[in-house]
């Protein structure tokens, strides 16, 4: 069985856009679909890594991830 999915968001309102996003994080949250990712930083002089930042990532429709810099704000603004 094959499965579809098309997004039109160019052509929705902003307003819409977000609370579409909103509905999909609060999904996400609660069906646990966000991972922990540890970045890396590396000092330039050393070589050596000197400590690591902590990323969050989520699916959204289609097994598609959430855009950071899209879905950090929102869900700031949600909590």
């Amino acid at each position: 069985m094959e499965t579809f999915c098309f997004s039109a968001t160019r052509w929705r309102k902003p307003s819409e856009s977000r609370r579409i996003l909103e509905l999909d994080l609060r999904k996400a949250l609660a069906h646990e679909e966000f991972e922990l990712f540890y970045q890396p930083l590396v000092n330039l002089k050393s070589g050596r890594i000197s400590t690591c930042e902590a990323c969050c990532a989520g699916t959204i429709r289609c097994g598609a991830r959430f855009p950071r810099s899209t879905f950090i704000p929102v869900a700031e603004d949600m909590a």
